[in-house]
């Protein structure tokens, strides 16, 4: 795995996200009357993360950016 994520941070990163995803699966799943509402409360602060890291991003300037055609057609 050093090959492949040479940096230790990444890995501390990566394992404390996995570590946290399966403990909110195992508590989810053992928690059986309230695994909707408590599935449902996850996937809302989840959707709130993403939006909260994605907020200056420029979606209109990203799809907005074509490559452009030659004027002859690409014809030789």
């Amino acid at each position: 795995c050093l090959y492949t994520c040479p940096n230790n941070r990444r890995h501390f990163t990566i394992g404390s996200l996995m570590t946290c995803l399966y403990g909110f699966l195992y508590v989810t799943m053992q928690l059986e009357d309230y695994a909707l509402l408590i599935g449902s409360i996850g996937m809302f602060m989840v959707l709130g993360v993403v939006m909260y890291l994605t907020r200056k991003i420029d979606w209109y300037a990203i799809s907005s950016t074509k490559q452009i055609e030659p004027e002859d057609g690409g014809q030789p």
